[in-house]
């Protein structure tokens, strides 16, 4: 049975990310009330979005159809990497590296996906972790998310070391292991135990609250340290100690009440489609305002930007349904 309030909180999220990209995370010594959303409640998207793929690729493994979602992950990756090939210029046009230094480059941005496109690499690379282990994760569950939970804190130690050094590589902890594996784990795990999670009477607005405050409390201590440096290259956290736990509670109670329908069963569709192509219409549209030149702030022009794209792709992904779910 479809379960619409996954793909209704999965649209809302997409619209954060995309609002992220669009300006936020270009707000530098950003004020804590944008900390709130740049290092608190919109990075809890993505570990949303692991946690909800782990969950349907276990009942992928119940139907037998694991040759069949790999055939369409990679497809999507082929196609959607291919449309932002452009981004790879930045490589090509470097003026310090040798040749092999930027075949290195492209071939390391192909591998781990460019811009956004991360979240590919790392899906798959969770994906086959957990179908070679998901003997182990059905039989030591416990000791599993004890694990997990040990792995994200290590992931999110390496993040603040890479921003305390002013490291733009942010490889090494938004892979497939320390960020993907983690949540897409529990995404199974709650597959699994699905039945026993929906017999359970417990108030989850109480933990959902509690995990929300947990979030506000870290997103302020992050947000001053993050203004607190000289010459930050970023201003925000890809990774945070609360997240899990917020993207947990609200996934679980996504599965507790799975009726919430915001655009008549198109919220999958369009929150897809929202988060593979917002950086490339984000692009264009900033191109088309930079040829114009408006007499804007930036923070304005880019406002203006993120909004004229939200309702562009909200417009294409409606009236060219059919179309887009082929590459989807």
């Amino acid at each position: 049975m479809k379960n619409n309030s996954i793909d209704s909180v999965k649209l809302l999220f997409s619209i954060t990310v995309v609002i992220m990209h669009g300006f936020l995370l270009d707000v530098r010594h950003p004020s804590y009330l944008t900390g709130l959303l740049t290092n608190g409640f919109f990075i809890t998207a993505v570990p949303f979005y692991f946690i909800v793929s782990g969950y349907l690729f276990y009942k992928t493994i119940i139907k037998c159809h694991v040759k069949k979602w790999y055939v369409h992950i990679i497809r999507t990756y082929l196609i959607w990497s291919t449309v932002y090939a452009y981004t790879l210029l930045n490589i090509i046009q470097l003026t310090d590296a040798s040749p092999s230094r930027k075949f290195y480059l492209i071939l390391r941005a192909e591998l781990t996906g460019v811009v956004h496109l991360w979240f590919i690499p790392s899906l798959i690379t969770a994906s086959l972790l957990c179908y070679f282990l998901r003997g182990i994760i059905e039989q030591k569950t416990k000791v599993v998310i004890v694990i997990i939970a040990l792995i994200w804190l290590l992931g999110v130690a390496l993040n603040w070391r890479l921003l305390l050094i002013h490291s733009l590589n942010c490889f090494w902890y938004k892979n497939g292991f320390l960020y993907g594996a983690p949540m897409f784990f529990l995404g199974f795990i709650f597959s699994r135990h699905e039945t026993t999670i929906l017999s359970r009477v417990v108030d989850f607005k109480k933990w959902i609250t509690f995990s929300a405050l947990l979030i506000i409390a870290e997103s302020l201590i992050t947000t001053s340290v993050i203004n607190s440096l000289e010459g930050a290259l970023v201003n925000s956290m890809d990774m945070m100690m609360t997240t899990p736990l917020l993207s947990s509670f609200v996934f679980i109670g996504c599965m507790k009440k799975p009726g919430l329908r915001i655009l008549n069963g198109m919220e999958r569709l369009l929150s897809t489609f929202i988060y593979y192509s917002h950086i490339l219409f984000l692009g264009l549209i900033l191109w088309f305002f930079s040829a114009v030149n408006l007499p804007w702030s930036n923070l304005t022009r880019d406002m203006v930007i993120t909004g004229f794209a939200l309702v562009l792709i909200f417009i294409i992904g409606l009236v060219f349904k059919n179309k887009v779910r082929q590459i989807i």
